[in-house]
């Protein structure tokens, strides 16, 4: 998110953690909304698990929207945070993450992609997304100093 913060030109999102909790933020309009149900104040919506995670349906047809209207705007930086199992099952974020990386792959894509992927599934993910062609940037290179 600081790397991010004084970027022009950037849309998809982040999903920090906001007081223990994963929140979905938008980097276009800078809102955080509900993304990981909090057992504690559970809204009554739809929700999907993986792992020890629950999240809210609502929450990841949100990201999808968000990442719809960010492939129509080609902003210089479309970032998706993060590319794990839910996508692998063609859940989650798809089917928008596989169009995005299709159309980045074609050259159609006029910013550049940034996906979060964990260490243990970037092989997975690289082979799922049919990805021929990237760079990978890891958080102990200090991106952006």
């Amino acid at each position: 998110m600081q790397w991010l913060a004084d970027k022009d030109h950037v849309s998809g999102f982040l999903s920090p953690d906001v007081n223990g909790m994963r929140k979905l933020y938008d980097l276009k309009t800078r809102e955080y909304f509900p993304f990981q149900v909090d057992p504690l104040n559970i809204l009554d919506e739809e929700t999907i698990t993986i792992g020890r995670f629950t999240f809210y349906q609502s929450a990841l047809e949100l990201g999808q929207r968000i990442l719809s209207t960010a492939l129509k705007e080609q902003p210089r930086l479309l970032v998706i945070d993060e590319v794990g199992r839910l996508e692998l099952q063609g859940r989650g974020f798809e089917p928008m993450v596989g169009e995005i990386v299709r159309t980045q792959q074609a050259h159609q894509l006029k910013g550049n992609l940034l996906l979060v992927v964990r260490d243990s599934l970037l092989e997975a993910v690289i082979e799922h997304s049919r990805i021929a062609c990237f760079q990978l940037l890891e958080k102990e290179l200090n991106i952006g100093r």
